[in-house]
């Protein structure tokens, strides 16, 4: 079937909502003012996207999750009220040469090791992957890529211009960030949050003419101990005070 010069769907519903299994292709479409492109699935099936154009998109320009192996070539994203690009809990992305910009919120958002619903909890089995090379990601409304757990590279990107930081990277995300040009961001180049154990690898990027700092870290350990020995200062002072109630 061809859909080709042909305006199609209703204001309101998914662009596109693929499930149950399958291989889906999407080549020179325009999808605009709906609520999402929806990708997800229970099982690793392939999904690949180029060549369009995503915006003026109620929520995200692109959501998916569930084991789907997914693949953004040369797609423009552009003016949607939440992420450009999201990807997760659990999913799996290929991004390359794509212009991603003016969006509401992340430009990229990719993860799912914290319950963001719950008490912030770990989510064993959350994790995303990520690959993103050669794209344009500017002016969106917080960091220009956000990674909440798991295993990401991140290589040869123009990322300017975006309201809080170039690159956030917190919640257990294992990231290699190599060859890009990190510039003109509110905040700041790289942000290191509450990251765990996980290791972050950085090398041979232009990093810029922020308001903010080049790279900026959490000490995570740090504050580990200090919660470790505030809260045994604070047992102390509990068994103390017991201990003059006895006595008195």
């Amino acid at each position: 079937m061809s859909f080709a010069n042909k305006s199609i769907g209703e204001v309101g519903f998914a662009g596109v909502c693929v499930s149950n299994g399958g291989t889906a292709y999407v080549d020179r479409v325009c999808l605009t003012d709906v609520v999402a492109v929806v990708f997800c699935n229970w099982k690793r099936f392939l999904y690949e996207i180029r060549n369009c154009t995503i915006s003026n998109m109620r929520q995200m320009g692109l959501k998916q999750e569930k084991e789907v192996l997914l693949k953004l070539l040369i797609i423009q994203f552009n003016k949607n009220q939440s992420h450009g690009v999201n990807i997760g809990p659990n999913g799996y992305g290929y991004i390359s040469g794509n212009i991603i910009e003016e969006n509401g919120a992340e430009g990229v958002w990719c993860g799912g090791n914290v319950d963001l619903l719950g008490n912030n909890d770990i989510v064993e089995g959350g994790a995303s992957r990520a690959v993103l090379i050669d794209n344009i990601i500017r002016q969106n409304g917080l960091s220009g890529i956000s990674f909440d757990g798991g295993f990401f590279e991140v290589k040869g990107n123009l990322i300017h211009s975006n309201w809080l930081w170039g690159i956030m990277v917190k919640s257990r995300s294992y990231t290699y960030i190599q060859n890009n040009e990190i510039c003109e961001n509110k905040c700041g180049g790289i942000r290191i949050g509450h990251n765990y154990t996980a290791a972050v690898f950085i090398d041979g990027n232009t990093i810029r003419d922020h308001t903010g700092p080049g790279i900026y870290t959490v000490n995570s350990i740090h504050n580990l101990f200090g919660k470790v020995k505030e809260e045994n200062t604070n047992g102390k002072n509990i068994k103390r005070s017991q201990l003059q109630m006895e006595t008195a």
